[in-house]
Parts: C-alpha cells; sequence; structure tokens
C-alpha cells in the first residue's frame, strides 16, 4: 500500500534438527520458522535453513548452507524473496 513501515505482532513456529550421518563422516543440520500475523492472516513471514558440514580433523569441517525466506506483505522497495547458498570451513575450539 505504498507505506514504509509496518508494524505488526507476530506468533513463531518453529522447529530445528541436527543428524549424524555415514558414522558421522556427514552432519546433516535444519532449522525453520513461521510467523504469520496475529490478526492479519495474509502478512506472514518464513525462514528455512538446511546445511550439510563435512568434518576433515578435530573440530575442522567444511559447510554448505541453503536459506530460504519469504516475507509476504513487503514495505515498498523490499525484497519479498531471498535464497542465499553459502560455503567455508568451520572450526570448532573446545577448552579443557
Amino acid at each position: 500500500n505504498g507505506r514504509e513501515n509496518i508494524t505488526l505482532w507476530r506468533g513463531t513456529f518453529y522447529f530445528a534438527g541436527r543428524h549424524d550421518l555415514f558414522e558421522k563422516h556427514m552432519r546433516l543440520y535444519y532449522d525453520a520458522y513461521l510467523q504469520p500475523g496475529i490478526g492479519h492472516r495474509e502478512n506472514f513471514r518464513a525462514q528455512a535453513d538446511i546445511g550439510i558440514d563435512f568434518p576433515v580433523w578435530k573440530g575442522v569441517a567444511f559447510t554448505t548452507l541453503y536459506t530460504f525466506s519469504h516475507e509476504h506483505v513487503v514495505a515498498q522497495s523490499i525484497i519479498q524473496e531471498d535464497k542465499i547458498l553459502s560455503f567455508g570451513i568451520t572450526c570448532n575450539l573446545k577448552k579443557r
């Protein structure tokens, strides 16, 4: 409708998980949420992430992550949908 700001209360439905596969040679992880607008059913947003880690050495892993986000009603000049695919290296340092 041309407004620059949208003020709205939202509820949140969230789930997440992580699974070790192939005798812990690969980790699959994911999370997602849905946020419907309270009192405005047509105004909702959603996001989902899914990633895979390939451990290579004590706390070091190659990783890839796919993120999808969608917002049904957006302010003017805001993108309604976004998709990101990223790759990298993770390092998990543990203090003993």
